[in-house]
Protein backbone atom coordinates (compact mmCIF):
# COMPACT_ATOMS: atom_id res chain seq x y z
CA UNK A 1 0.00 0.00 0.00
CA UNK A 2 1.60 3.29 -0.62
CA UNK A 3 1.40 6.11 2.20
CA UNK A 4 2.63 8.78 3.26
CA UNK A 5 5.85 7.20 4.94
CA UNK A 6 5.97 5.96 1.05
CA UNK A 7 6.79 9.67 -0.40
CA UNK A 8 9.54 10.07 2.24
CA UNK A 9 11.68 7.32 1.66
CA UNK A 10 11.16 8.01 -1.78
CA UNK A 11 12.80 11.26 -0.93
CA UNK A 12 15.54 9.28 1.02
CA UNK A 13 16.10 7.17 -1.76
CA UNK A 14 16.19 10.18 -4.42
CA UNK A 15 18.89 11.88 -1.94
CA UNK A 16 20.90 8.72 -1.86
CA UNK A 17 20.68 7.61 -5.35
CA UNK A 18 20.52 10.96 -7.20
CA UNK A 19 21.34 13.85 -5.21
CA UNK A 20 21.61 17.06 -7.01
CA UNK A 21 21.16 14.87 -10.60
CA UNK A 22 17.93 14.78 -12.44
CA UNK A 23 16.17 11.38 -12.72
CA UNK A 24 12.83 9.58 -14.42
CA UNK A 25 9.51 9.29 -12.27
CA UNK A 26 9.97 5.20 -13.17
CA UNK A 27 13.38 5.13 -11.91
CA UNK A 28 12.12 6.79 -8.37
CA UNK A 29 9.22 4.26 -8.49
CA UNK A 30 11.41 1.22 -9.21
CA UNK A 31 13.93 2.29 -6.50
CA UNK A 32 11.02 2.10 -4.29
CA UNK A 33 9.52 -0.83 -5.29
CA UNK A 34 13.12 -2.82 -4.31
CA UNK A 35 13.27 -1.52 -1.28
CA UNK A 36 9.88 -1.90 -0.11
CA UNK A 37 9.60 -4.90 -1.72
CA UNK A 38 6.02 -4.32 -3.60
CA UNK A 39 3.90 -7.62 -4.59
CA UNK A 40 2.23 -6.81 -7.90
CA UNK A 41 -0.81 -5.89 -6.16
CA UNK A 42 0.98 -3.04 -4.37
CA UNK A 43 2.39 -2.07 -7.38
CA UNK A 44 -0.74 -1.57 -9.31
CA UNK A 45 -0.95 1.86 -7.07
CA UNK A 46 1.50 3.97 -8.87
CA UNK A 47 -0.96 6.30 -9.93
CA UNK A 48 -1.24 7.23 -6.04
CA UNK A 49 2.30 7.27 -5.78
CA UNK A 50 2.38 9.73 -8.74
CA UNK A 51 0.07 12.20 -7.05
CA UNK A 52 1.87 11.81 -3.93
CA UNK A 53 5.13 12.76 -5.73
CA UNK A 54 3.31 16.04 -7.34
CA UNK A 55 2.01 16.98 -3.97
CA UNK A 56 4.94 16.95 -2.16
CA UNK A 57 7.20 20.11 -2.30
CA UNK A 58 10.38 18.32 -1.88
CA UNK A 59 10.20 17.26 -5.27
CA UNK A 60 10.02 19.23 -8.69
CA UNK A 61 9.25 18.36 -12.13
CA UNK A 62 12.21 19.96 -14.25
CA UNK A 63 10.49 18.68 -17.82
CA UNK A 64 11.70 16.15 -20.06
CA UNK A 65 9.99 13.33 -17.75
CA UNK A 66 12.60 14.50 -15.56
CA UNK A 67 12.51 15.17 -11.69
CA UNK A 68 14.83 16.85 -8.97
CA UNK A 69 15.29 17.37 -5.20
CA UNK A 70 13.70 21.12 -5.14
CA UNK A 71 16.73 21.77 -2.49
CA UNK A 72 19.07 21.25 -5.16
CA UNK A 73 17.83 23.82 -7.04
CA UNK A 74 18.35 28.05 -6.98
CA UNK A 75 15.37 29.68 -6.02
CA UNK A 76 15.75 32.27 -9.49
CA UNK A 77 15.42 28.14 -11.05
CA UNK A 78 12.42 27.36 -9.28
CA UNK A 79 10.69 30.45 -10.14
CA UNK A 80 10.81 29.99 -13.34
CA UNK A 81 9.92 26.34 -13.26
CA UNK A 82 7.04 27.04 -11.47
CA UNK A 83 6.11 30.25 -13.68
CA UNK A 84 6.39 28.37 -16.92
CA UNK A 85 3.09 26.36 -15.92
CA UNK A 86 1.29 29.47 -15.84
CA UNK A 87 3.52 30.89 -19.44
CA UNK A 88 4.79 33.58 -18.01
CA UNK A 89 8.10 34.88 -19.79
CA UNK A 90 11.06 35.04 -17.73
CA UNK A 91 14.24 37.36 -18.26
CA UNK A 92 17.49 36.15 -17.36
CA UNK A 93 18.99 38.85 -15.16
CA UNK A 94 22.51 37.60 -15.89
CA UNK A 95 22.45 38.09 -19.39
CA UNK A 96 19.22 39.60 -19.92
CA UNK A 97 18.59 36.34 -21.83
CA UNK A 98 14.51 36.01 -22.45
CA UNK A 99 12.47 32.46 -21.68
CA UNK A 100 8.97 31.95 -22.14
CA UNK A 101 7.08 28.54 -22.54
CA UNK A 102 8.89 25.61 -24.63
CA UNK A 103 12.36 27.34 -24.02
CA UNK A 104 15.06 25.53 -22.82
CA UNK A 105 18.11 26.71 -20.59
CA UNK A 106 21.28 24.74 -20.04
CA UNK A 107 22.23 24.25 -16.43
CA UNK A 108 25.26 21.99 -15.24
CA UNK A 109 24.74 18.41 -17.10
CA UNK A 110 20.81 18.67 -17.07
CA UNK A 111 18.58 20.80 -19.47
CA UNK A 112 15.40 22.81 -17.96
CA UNK A 113 12.43 22.90 -19.74
CA UNK A 114 10.51 25.91 -18.72
CA UNK A 115 7.70 24.78 -20.72
CA UNK A 116 5.81 22.45 -22.44
CA UNK A 117 5.42 21.03 -26.23
CA UNK A 118 1.89 21.69 -26.98
CA UNK A 119 2.23 19.57 -30.23
CA UNK A 120 3.02 16.40 -27.86
CA UNK A 121 -0.32 17.20 -25.93
CA UNK A 122 -2.67 17.42 -28.79
CA UNK A 123 -0.92 14.04 -30.13
CA UNK A 124 -1.41 11.95 -26.76
CA UNK A 125 -4.59 12.65 -24.36
CA UNK A 126 -3.55 11.08 -21.78
CA UNK A 127 -6.80 11.38 -19.79
CA UNK A 128 -8.38 9.42 -22.69
CA UNK A 129 -5.77 6.72 -23.02
CA UNK A 130 -6.41 3.06 -22.02
CA UNK A 131 -4.24 1.93 -19.32
CA UNK A 132 -2.62 -0.41 -21.09
CA UNK A 133 -1.60 3.15 -23.64
CA UNK A 134 -0.15 4.72 -20.26
CA UNK A 135 1.72 1.17 -19.34
CA UNK A 136 3.02 1.14 -22.70
CA UNK A 137 4.16 4.79 -22.59
CA UNK A 138 6.02 5.05 -19.18
CA UNK A 139 7.76 1.62 -20.28
CA UNK A 140 8.72 2.85 -23.54
CA UNK A 141 9.83 6.49 -21.70
CA UNK A 142 11.95 4.38 -19.58
CA UNK A 143 13.69 2.25 -22.29
CA UNK A 144 14.55 5.91 -24.10
CA UNK A 145 16.20 7.41 -20.97
CA UNK A 146 19.90 6.48 -21.04
CA UNK A 147 20.99 6.32 -17.25
CA UNK A 148 22.77 8.53 -15.25
CA UNK A 149 26.09 8.20 -14.91
CA UNK A 150 26.85 7.73 -11.08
Amino acid sequence: MITKQNITLAYELALKNYKNKSFTFMQIWKDLVKKCKFDEEEQKNISQFYVDLLQDKRFIFVGNKKWKIREFLKHDEIVKLENALYDFEQEDEENGDTYSKSETKKTNDNEIYYGVDEEDDEKFNYNQASKKDQADLLDDNEQNTPDEPE
